[in-house]
């Protein structure tokens, strides 16, 4: 299952970066660094919450860094526990990847990811309290973190949190909290 699974998070995720960089690029997308409502979500599908970013809009780069500017990446955390299919995953993959973009307010920090290829690493965790830990250890790092919570149209219940998207941050930073979860 767990192969299965990683074919179409990797090609949305992809394709989510590929289409918002685009989008960006040519200024459609705006970086309002404001919380997501579900006017902005294509299909209403998942209300999406930003969760924490840096107080000042400043999570990045600071003098105690032990990673080079250019090593950002954003982490997908899904939770195993809601036995979602392969194309659920995906599709929170997506809403997750989307919501972490819109919400980042800190412009060199998404040049820089952008620069990079927009990285996009798609990781397991075991349950809700393991994906809560994993939001708090974010928070006491100033990672910036985004939770999506499901419609509950389809194969979970309405307010179920499944996937919880790190960054775009510091790869270094990043793997301090997600160093001990396996990929997805």
């Amino acid at each position: 299952m767990a192969t299965e699974a990683v074919w179409p998070v990797a090609l949305v995720g992809f394709l989510v970066g590929f289409l918002v960089g685009r989008q960006r690029r040519r200024g459609v997308v705006a970086s309002s660094g404001t919380l997501v409502g579900q006017q902005d979500v294509i299909d209403a599908g998942p209300l999406l919450v930003e969760t924490s970013t840096a107080a000042d809009g400043k999570a990045g780069f600071g003098a105690g860094a032990t990673s080079s500017p250019d090593d950002v990446k954003l982490v997908l955390v899904v939770r195993r526990d809601l036995k979602m299919t392969p194309g659920k995953i995906a599709a929170q993959c997506g809403h997750a990847s989307v919501g972490a973009y819109k919400a980042c307010n800190n412009r060199n920090t998404l040049l820089a990811w952008e620069r990079n290829g927009q990285p996009k690493i798609a990781l397991r965790c075991s349950s809700l309290k393991e994906l809560l830990a994993i939001e708090r250890a974010a928070q006491q790092q100033r990672v910036p973190s985004f939770a999506v919570r499901d419609a509950g149209r389809t194969q979970v219940a309405a307010g179920t949190i499944t996937v919880l998207a790190l960054g775009p941050a510091e790869g270094a930073k990043i793997q301090r909290i997600t160093g001990h979860l396996k990929l997805l």
